[in-house]
């Protein structure tokens, strides 16, 4: 199993490329000649900008699977709950019906009725 993401990656903003903190990877994108159609700053900035799409694109699919994954969690402990709930008022009214039902049979009734022939 895959650690938990203990945040939202939709709410993570994408770093500024264009920076000073970025230029020496766009510098090194742009020198690197394994870098294929990496010629100027603009491109250097838009693949560091699609390579941090791409992993923040995976972190959302896995965060998203994430939440789903506790809903279901968590549908499935309300319905064991609800069932749980369903058999104790199920198992409390055969008490009381069984109840009702010896108070029924030890009750002396007011009057009798006889029948005569």
């Amino acid at each position: 199993m895959t650690d938990r993401l203990n945040f939202d990656p939709r709410i993570i903003p994408p770093p500024d490329f264009s920076s000073d903190t970025y230029a020496t990877i766009r510098r090194a994108l742009i020198a690197d000649a394994d870098s294929p159609g990496i010629v100027s700053e603009a491109e250097a900035q838009q693949h560091l900008r699609d390579q941090w799409d791409e992993e923040n694109g995976v972190l959302r699919a896995r965060y998203e699977a994430q939440l789903e994954e506790d809903q279901a969690i968590a549908n499935a402990r309300n319905e064991e709950a609800a069932e749980e709930q369903r058999a104790k008022d199920a198992e409390r009214k055969a008490k009381e019906d069984e109840l009702a039902k010896k108070a029924e049979e030890k009750r002396t009734p007011l009057y009798t009725h006889t029948l005569k022939s």
